[in-house]
């Protein structure tokens, strides 16, 4: 009984042994089988990474070879529109010196007479009164192209700046008296502005300091002013309706001493809040809205 016993604890040991050399294979197996899946993987995302590489660096090629042909682009359309440019400059200074010398043509040709016809263009006429025929003056084709001129009789136009005073005022006694007083404000007005042109250059002339170009007044608000009236003069003889006038550019560095603002403007603009520079800067601005004012005054008056 003892024997069987003992022969039995040997099975039971030998079985175990047995069953501890299986699950350790077991484990070496998956140990095994769990490294070749590391190595597999880890070649994965090395395989992984060496396309996604070479993916950013085709990328990089064909935006670099983009941003050439978009600048061979760029430069080719710059290139041929500074070659139209400069073709149609030629065409047009040909164009013009054609219809100069056409327009000559007509001026030097044997007709001392000439005389504007109903569709207001100018025809001559020979000594003896027949009229030459018109040579084509509106969109006349030639070389590509076309040109048109205008002729127009000078000889009876005053230059009121050069004419004697005499002959203005033969002038004026033509005019009814409505024509004739809006006439003389404007000539009036014109002279004026002639005499302030004129004191202004003679104390550029005059001063030591540095200062404007001729013509050009020392005080900011007689400068201002001189350049409205000449709007308005503008405005009167109906040469434009409209006009641009800048009172200051950025970074102005105009002083008012007349207005008692000696600091340069764009300085004072930046006050920071304090009340002395605030109160200057009201005073600049104030002094150029009462001059816009002034000169809008003198457009509704005269209307």
């Amino acid at each position: 009984m003892m024997a069987v016993r003992a022969e039995a604890r040997r099975a039971v040991r030998r079985a175990l042994q047995r069953f501890v050399i299986v699950r350790a294979e077991a484990r070496h197996a998956v140990r095994r089988t769990l490294q070749r899946f590391v190595i597999v993987r880890a070649e994965a995302r090395h395989a992984a990474n060496e396309r996604g590489f070479a993916l950013l660096v085709v990328l990089l090629v064909v935006a670099l070879v983009a941003v050439i042909g978009a600048e061979f682009a760029y430069s080719m359309r710059l290139e041929a529109a500074a070659v139209r440019a400069y073709k149609n400059g030629i065409i047009g200074s040909h164009l013009a010196e054609t219809a100069l010398e056409q327009a000559i043509r007509e001026i030097v040709a044997d007709a001392p007479l000439l005389a504007e016809e109903e569709d207001g263009l100018l025809t001559f006429y020979t000594a003896d009164r027949r009229p030459l025929p018109r040579l084509r003056r509106a969109k006349a084709e030639f070389g590509g192209g076309r040109y048109s001129y205008r002729i127009t009789d000078e000889e009876a136009r005053l230059n009121i700046n050069n004419s004697p005073p005499d002959r203005i005022d033969r002038l004026l006694q033509t005019l009814g008296p409505v024509d004739r007083v809006r006439a003389e404000d404007y000539l009036e007005a014109v002279r004026e502005v002639e005499r302030r042109i004129e004191k202004a250059e003679q104390q550029v002339g005059d001063s030591t300091l540095p200062s404007p170009a001729a013509g050009i007044p020392e005080r900011f608000s007689d400068h201002v002013q001189l350049m409205f009236d000449l709007q308005w003069l503008a405005y009167r003889s109906d040469i434009t309706r409209v006009s641009t006038f800048m009172l200051g550019r950025e970074l102005n560095n105009r002083t008012y001493p007349e207005i008692g603002v000696n600091e340069r403007h764009h300085a004072v603009s930046h006050h920071g809040d304090n009340p002395e520079q605030i109160s200057k800067l009201l005073k600049i601005n104030q002094l150029q809205a009462q001059l816009f004012a002034a000169f809008l005054e003198k457009c509704h008056s005269s209307q």
